[in-house]
């Protein structure tokens, strides 16, 4: 997601395994440890995972879509967030604070 594998392990002990490497990197100067940092810090501005208003968008979008599965009466499924979801967030709002099973809730 953010194009940095080194932060990826597959289990506990790669994880541990991963944090003495960079200890021990760091120890020496810190070379491994300062190129991470520099790559993850120039991702920052462009990449979704610190994209807070996006975030925000796409976490209210998904508690429509969940809401509108329980009023179609759908059990419980994955949902996906389409790529153009800010372009009906306004339309789904209003739908979703018409519908009359939304204010019956307590």
């Amino acid at each position: 997601m953010i194009g940095i594998p080194e932060m990826i392990v597959g289990s506990l002990r790669e994880y541990e395994e991963r944090a003495v490497e960079w200890a021990l990197d760091y120890q020496k100067g810190g070379r491994k440890l300062r190129d991470i940092r520099d790559r993850l810090e120039g991702k920052r501005l462009t990449s979704p995972l610190f994209d807070t208003k996006r975030w925000v968008r796409d976490w209210e979008i998904a508690i429509q879509m969940i809401w509108k599965n329980y009023e179609d009466g759908k059990d419980f499924e994955n949902i996906e967030i389409p790529n153009n979801s800010w372009d009906n967030t306004i339309d789904q709002w209003f739908s979703t604070q018409l519908s009359p099973k939304f204010w019956s809730q307590k």
